[in-house]
Parts: structure tokens; sequence; C-alpha cells
């Protein structure tokens, strides 16, 4: 299953960390099928020991097994792709795989709902007049030439040396 992730700025960032998270949950991962069976191991030792001495195996059940199969079979296990869509900086979205279906849907839940709000905005909140240079280009305007000022050479060898 796809999801897609809409951001205003900061697409490098959120790739970085998205490819990230696809490495360390990647099928059969070096970094997260050791800790992730040693957790479980550890945390089965712990509630099956809690569970004997306080004479409640149901315990076990309850607070520990089933919450950590439905965790880990529901929400890590089945693995999805995330296309990132940046609004400001990248042209195309940028696809990430590997990605545990429970992060990438709350994130992409979180993210389309603000950007269905803010272009719901734009369009019902600026005025219908097309002469204004926010409607033409959204109201991402100032972040779109904020990150073109990366993009600046000074020509004027005195001002260079001002600044």
């Amino acid at each position: 299953m796809d999801y897609v992730i809409y951001t205003f700025g900061g697409g490098d960032l959120l790739w970085h960390v998205f490819n990230g998270i696809g490495r360390v949950f990647a099928s059969n991962s070096e970094y997260f099928t050791p800790v992730g069976h040693l957790a479980l191991t550890i945390g089965g030792i712990w509630a099956a020991t809690r569970a004997i001495f306080r004479g409640n195996i149901g315990i076990f059940a309850m607070e520990w097994f089933f919450p950590s199969i439905f965790i880990f079979t529901l929400l890590f296990s089945p693995k999805s792709t995330v296309w990132l869509k940046d609004e400001v900086s990248m042209n195309a979205p940028v696809k990430v795989d590997n990605i545990p279906i429970g992060i990438a849907m709350f994130a992409s839940l979180s993210s389309q709902t603000s950007y269905f709000v803010s272009k719901m905005l734009e369009n019902h909140l600026l005025p219908a007049y097309e002469g204004l240079s926010s409607r033409k280009t959204g109201i991402m305007f100032g972040a779109k030439a904020v990150a073109k000022i990366r993009d600046v050479q000074i020509q004027d060898p005195v001002t260079f040396t001002t600044y």
C-alpha cells in the first residue's frame, strides 16, 4: 500500500528520516531483527516471571502477549511505500520503501489532513483578484522565496566582501 506525506519545506530532511526508518525495518534487517528478538525475549521472560509470582497467568496474556502480538503483526510487520511530496523544494515525489504500515499510516493521515486544511484556507480565504502574487504562487510563496535564496550568487565584489 502506498501513502503520501506532504511537506512544505524540509523534504530532504524528511527523506533522510524515512530512509533510516526503512533501513531499520527492512525484512531481515541487521538492525531491527536481532534487537526485536532480544526485546521480545526479555519482555516475555519479564512478563512470565511477573505473572508467575503474582499467581495470575491471565495477566501474561492480557498485559504482554496480546498487545505485543498486535503491535508487531499489525503495525510493524506489514511494510508499505511512502511518497514524500515537498511543495516547496522538490519537484517530483520521492519514494521510500520498507516503512512499517503503522508509521506510514499515521504520518500520512496527519500530513494529508493538514495539507487539506491549508489548501482549503488558501482557496477560501485569499481574495479572488488574480493580480496578487500569493494567489498565483500559493500561500507558501515566502517559503519558496527563502528556499531560492541558497542559489543567489553575489556578482559585485564590494558587496561580496561586505557580506
